[in-house]
């Protein structure tokens, strides 16, 4: 019994001195790999992580981390901004000659009252102007714009009063945007108005 005795105590202290030699062991590790990371970080062979908190810390074991040239990432935005901008410049040139139609014709609206209309010398007969009206409707816009371009207004004033409400819109959109305006402002007023402000 007295062995016994003897040799419960001595079991506690021989793994105090176990976990003391592997906590060393550990400890000795560490401070190597640490060390070798430090040396391998002084020559450049490691990167260290640049952060701002880190830099003091860098700085006082004598480290410096490599600095990495931040570069500005380009706009995704900036060639929609670009477009936006150039068809806002066109749509404020379009309203400012919308407007400055809408006053000259104003104008003439206000000047025309004293002066008389002047007959028509070649008046159209409307059944012509109604069967050309339809062999309008039928051709392709593009083809349609060129020969308008070519006719007096009063004429395709005409012909537009006779045609589909579908095929007109598809003609003011394809005509200049002045004529286009032109052609709206007349088109919007009764033909007896339009005569009288000839």
């Amino acid at each position: 019994m007295a062995n016994s005795n003897r040799e419960a105590p001595a079991k506690p202290k021989k793994k105090k001195r176990i976990l003391l030699r592997i906590f060393v062991a550990g400890m000795f590790l560490g401070v190597l790999s640490l060390g070798a990371v430090y040396g391998l970080a002084k020559f450049g062979l490691v990167s260290l992580p640049a952060s701002p908190a880190l830099t003091p810390l860098y700085a006082k074991i004598g480290l410096k981390p490599k600095q990495v040239a931040k570069t500005a990432l380009p706009d995704p935005l900036s060639e929609e901004k670009h477009k936006l901008s150039v068809m806002r410049e066109s749509l404020q040139k379009e309203r400012a000659d919308w407007e400055r139609l809408k006053q000259a014709s104003t104008k003439k609206a206000e000047e025309a009252p004293a002066k008389t209309p002047t007959p028509v010398q070649n008046s159209v007969d409307p059944k012509a102007l109604a069967r050309m009206a339809m062999v309008y409707e039928e051709m392709p816009i593009e083809k349609l714009s060129k020969i308008f371009a070519l006719l007096p207004d009063d004429e395709v004033i005409q012909l537009l009063r006779r045609m589909e409400e579908k095929k007109v819109a598809d003609i003011l959109a394809a005509e200049k945007p002045v004529r286009a305006a032109h052609f709206s402002l007349v088109l919007s007023k009764s033909p007896k108005e339009t005569a009288s402000t000839k």
